[in-house]
């Protein structure tokens, strides 16, 4: 007789990194594409993105290539969150 069951793997290390424009410079009007990782989790993970620009929270089921362009010159808090049934873990 064998039993299956689901070890819990708690989310660890949530990381945010800017992966276009390389220069870390935004242009208004343009695309920047941002790529969040997890250093260790379960593979069901939920990311939220609060990119600071008045338009909410946005979820995401995946976390590469995350675009966002911003209209107004100034600067943005970006806020990143990574949900499973175990942990949160954020990241600004």
């Amino acid at each position: 007789m064998y039993s299956v069951y689901e070890v819990p793997v708690a989310l660890k290390g949530l990381h945010l990194t800017l992966f276009n424009p390389v220069s870390g410079v935004l242009v208004v009007d343009l695309d920047a594409e941002f790529n969040l990782t997890v250093v260790d989790g379960p593979s069901d993970v939920q990311y939220t993105m609060e990119f600071a620009d008045g338009a909410g929270a946005t979820p995401h089921n995946d976390s590469s290539m995350l675009r966002e362009t911003f209209s107004v010159p100034g600067e943005y808090i970006i806020t990143a969150t990574a949900n499973d049934t175990n942990a949160t873990v954020r990241h600004k």
